[in-house]
């Protein structure tokens, strides 16, 4: 058997030394496509589909009571007197001012009769106003006054005559119906007897006597 050679065995048990301390070195495999960043997105909203509203019926007007006339305020409104033709205020139903010839004496009658004449929904009123000067002439006149919100306006008149004695007013659409006593063939003046009815139209250019009856 063959003896090795002391030199070249020292050399091969240091080549397989050498070989059994080096350090092993891993390489680790980078992956081919690197991850991509996460992208958090905005949560979405749903928008409510457009509507529109209806408009209820209109109810219907409603007339307050601070905006009906009463008693009261026609009887402490002021006038303008349509034989005179002098404007004065009333107090109580009654004006009175001056002596001689200067001497007026204004008096609101009974009776007032309330009405829509005008078809606004608002109730006017019909009304009679005596004028005396003196002497013993009372002069008569159907007065109309409208419902202006709660203020009576007077609208319009119309000279009955001397002395009358109206018994109803009544206003009926746009007329104002009045029975009355007018004097008759052989009243005096003082004391009429005669029954009349009349009826007064209203139009825009004031009142006209439109019919009478006995």
């Amino acid at each position: 058997m063959k003896t090795l050679n002391p030199i070249l065995s020292l050399l091969v048990l240091l080549c397989l030394a050498s070989a059994c301390s080096a350090p092993a070195t891993v390489t680790a495999a980078l992956p081919a496509v690197l991850p991509q960043p996460t992208t958090t997105q905005a949560p979405s909203v749903t928008l409510l589909p457009a509507f529109t509203l209806t408009p209820s019926a209109p109810t219907a007007t409603v007339t307050p009571a601070a905006a009906a006339l009463t008693v009261d305020a026609l009887r402490n409104m002021q006038f303008k007197l349509p034989v005179s033709q002098k404007t004065v205020k009333l107090v109580d139903g009654k004006y009175e001012a001056g002596s001689g010839a200067d001497y007026l004496l204004v008096t609101m009658a009974d009776p007032i009769a309330f009405g829509d004449i005008n078809g606004d929904g608002l109730a006017d009123a019909a009304l009679i106003l005596g004028e005396n000067t003196g002497g013993s002439g009372v002069f008569e006149s159907l007065v109309v006054v409208f419902n202006q919100g709660g203020v009576p306006t007077q609208w319009a008149d119309i000279q009955i005559g001397d002395r009358v004695k109206v018994n109803s007013l009544a206003i009926q659409g746009q007329q104002v119906v009045m029975q009355m006593l007018v004097s008759g063939p052989n009243d005096p003046m003082c004391c009429p007897s005669l029954a009349e009815t009349r009826t007064y139209s209203l139009t825009k250019g004031g009142l006209f006597l439109s019919r009478t009856a006995p």
